[in-house]
């Protein structure tokens, strides 16, 4: 099983939201970045999966890879 950075899939999930709100002035996508503090892990893979992040850049061991296998 293979573990996702949560931390950095995270922070990476707020960059892109910030990016949408600002370059696009699209307001759900702050209010998004903001939601991601209350997620489970669980939810911020699956918001990474729905916005097309290839999860595979942020695996880093083999602890949690079924939630990763689970989307797909």
């Amino acid at each position: 099983m293979e573990e996702i950075d949560i931390n950095k899939l995270k922070q990476d999930l707020k960059n892109y939201y910030e990016a949408a709100y600002f370059t696009l002035g699209y307001g759900a996508a702050l209010m998004d970045s903001f939601d991601l503090d209350n997620l489970s892990d669980e939810e911020i893979i699956s918001k990474a999966a729905e916005n097309g992040v290839d999860l595979e850049q942020y695996i880093k061991n083999n602890s949690n890879k079924n939630l990763v296998d689970n989307l797909y």
